[in-house]
């Protein structure tokens, strides 16, 4: 049965969560540069897939990366080339055909090759019905246009707080060894999306890097000694409780 969802995969609480990348051993951008930085050890066991050539197109390729279940869906060759839609199908073809093995009752996808791929969705989603809509799983296809929601609101919510408040950005700069006027920057520019940082010119890609890794760590693991000394008097979960009402507000706008 297929359900389809506004908000992302990783938020759909499915047992099997699917990543779209390239033969080339590049999680560069999009979906699969999300899944690098949230799930370390799957980079590296894919780039050395990719290494000795198994990771074909037409192929899905599971992985379990910190207790959870990540689905790898190849959509192009090398990391510059477009998707094709015929990878799409084959690769639709694999996951019907083996979904069993995965032992898994329900599964999230993305847009399959729609974002850095270049395929029209009109022309991928009804190809995504036709091999998974009679399996007898539920199938999460999520379009990914709502607002950010989960670890990526939270983690949005944490580095508003650091960048509206000058002690603290001064001292996530220090800590990330990321420049004042980048940090200055994105305040100004404050995204509504957490990608959206790394479409600003003056963010490097080791900069979106570490702020990524940082928030995220910082969301999964628990509080932050720095935001529990800026605000002793009561704890940070409720000083978080009020940031995210005020993030509500400003998405509203």
């Amino acid at each position: 049965m297929i359900e389809k969802v506004k908000g992302t995969i990783f938020n759909t609480g499915a047992d099997l969560i699917v990543n779209t990348v390239n033969c080339d051993g590049i999680m560069g951008k999009g979906i699969a540069l999300e899944f690098k930085l949230r799930y370390p050890g799957l980079f590296e066991e894919y780039k050395e897939l990719c290494e000795n050539g198994e990771i074909q197109v037409g192929k899905v390729y599971l992985h379990e990366v910190l207790g959870e279940k990540i689905l790898n869906f190849p959509t192009k060759n090398h990391w510059r080339n477009p998707s094709k839609i015929e990878y799409i199908e084959e690769g639709l073809k694999d996951f019907a055909r083996r979904y069993r093995e995965f032992e898994i009752e329900s599964v999230a996808f993305p847009g399959l090759g729609t974002s850095n791929g270049g395929l029209r969705w009109d022309v991928v989603l009804p190809l995504m019905e036709k091999y998974l809509s009679d399996l007898p799983i539920k199938v999460f296809i999520c379009e990914d246009q709502s607002r950010a929601e989960g670890v990526e609101r939270e983690m949005l919510t944490y580095l508003y707080r650091y960048v509206n408040q000058w002690e603290l950005l001064e001292e996530l700069s220090k800590r990330l060894r990321i420049r004042e006027s980048v940090l200055i920057g994105i305040r100004d520019n404050f995204p509504k999306r957490f990608y959206q940082i790394n479409d600003m010119k003056i963010v490097t890609k080791t900069s979106y890097e570490k702020l990524f890794k940082y928030l995220y760590s910082l969301c999964k693991n628990g509080t932050d000694a720095l935001l529990s000394k800026e605000k002793k008097e009561s704890p940070v979960e409720k000083g978080i409780s009020e940031q995210l009402t005020l993030f509500d507000d400003l998405n509203n706008l």
